[in-house]
């Protein structure tokens, strides 16, 4: 039988009106949703008045009747009108959507294996939707920040150690005394706060440049604001920077591509990097001469972007060190003619990413054809 007497209502309903109890011989409550509702209400009711306390009319949640499919449909709603897929941040307070505690509830416990989700990326594949890698879109909205730090300001420090050794904002602005970091959201989140707390502790106001905003809002302490994109874009119409407009207003999209393009520009900077060091120092560098040397990128950035230090050297055009033992310290040495060539090829040098530090330049009181700055700053896009 697919239907079921309630015995509070009297009233013979369809067993999917009932809750699960596995010590029932049915395996349902014998009381209705409806009368387990109405009779556990009547009970903190009566618990709250013994105690002094008056409870709060019941409110009926919104999405608790919701069918799986209309869930589903509700995530590809929220990906075809933002053009990504909702994190669980998106959803929070959201009047128009269904939390994310809603999804983790229906579909974590689902007894049938083939529609269990384990996480919030399970979720979205139920519903069809291809997942984000929000990792790859952070970084590509780095990159573009210190572009448009670099149009908007004439002093810039990106990935600065000097603050604090247990502190690198992504940039700092010295004649302002202000820290910009790049972030994909305004939600609010450990890192944001120790940046924050950071930044005030040395002096500093900090700005979090995000490319889109949630439901939930930020931090909300002195000295902190937030950038969205929309108001980077307005600047940006100042310079006539039609180029990066485009890139940012198309990040969601072309994520992947513009990251390939930037790790490109990156090694393309790391190689002119690395052939400065050789001709001044007049021999093949070691990865130790790239340790807390302020002028050149990081040996942690270095073997992040190309694998290892070899690797590097091999993408300079530099003979390699052997692996074996004290070799790898030997000096390799160059001749003359190496090293004019060197010295050619690593005076076209590309802008960094990041740069430590940065050169200050002269602020423009009105501002220049984008090409013609960027030409300046030899700012390349690929």
């Amino acid at each position: 039988m697919d239907s079921k007497l309630c015995r509070r209502c009297n009233t013979i309903k369809l067993k999917n009106e009932f809750n699960n109890n596995k010590n029932a011989h049915d395996g349902l409550q014998k009381y209705c949703r409806d009368c387990t509702k109405k009779f556990s209400r009547q009970n903190k009711e009566r618990k709250a008045a013994r105690d002094g306390r008056e409870m709060k009319p019941y409110k009926e949640m919104k999405f608790a009747q919701v069918s799986e499919k209309e869930l589903l449909a509700y995530l590809r709603k929220f990906t075809n009108e933002k053009g990504r897929p909702p994190t669980t941040e998106d959803l929070e307070n959201n009047p128009n959507y269904p939390c994310a505690y809603t999804y983790y509830r229906r579909f974590n416990y689902k007894v049938e294996d083939s529609e269990k989700a384990e996480n919030w990326n399970a979720i979205l594949t139920l519903a069809g939707i291809e997942i984000m890698d929000y990792f790859s879109l952070w970084r590509v909205w780095q990159y573009f920040v210190e572009c448009a730090v670099q149009l908007f300001e004439s002093d810039y420090l990106f990935q600065y150690t000097g603050i604090s050794k247990a502190f690198r904002p992504d940039i700092v602005i010295p004649s302002k005394k202000l820290i910009i970091d790049a972030a994909t959201s305004n939600y609010e989140t450990k890192v944001k706060i120790n940046q924050y707390e950071e930044a005030v502790k040395h002096g500093y106001q900090i700005e979090f440049w995000c490319l889109y905003k949630t439901t939930v809002n930020g931090i909300n302490r002195p000295d902190l604001t937030y950038i969205f994109a929309d108001e980077i874009i307005t600047r940006l119409e100042h310079y006539n920077a039609t180029e990066l407009i485009n890139k940012i207003q198309t990040i969601l999209q072309k994520h992947e591509l513009y990251e390939q393009e930037m790790i490109t520009h990156k090694k393309e900077y790391i190689k002119s990097k690395i052939l400065e060091l050789t001709y001044h120092l007049k021999r093949v560098p070691l990865l130790e001469d790239f340790i807390h040397n302020k002028e050149f990128p990081s040996a942690t950035s270095i073997t992040t972007t190309f694998g290892s230090f070899n690797k590097a050297l091999q993408y300079a055009g530099l003979p390699t060190r052997p692996k074996e033992g004290n070799l790898r310290k030997m000096n390799v040495s160059l001749s003359q003619e190496q090293l004019e060539a060197i010295y050619k090829e690593s005076s076209s040098q590309i802008e960094p990413l990041p740069r430590k530090p940065s050169p200050f330049f002269k602020l423009l009181e009105e501002p220049e054809p984008y090409n013609a700055r960027l030409q300046e700053r030899k700012i390349i896009f690929m």
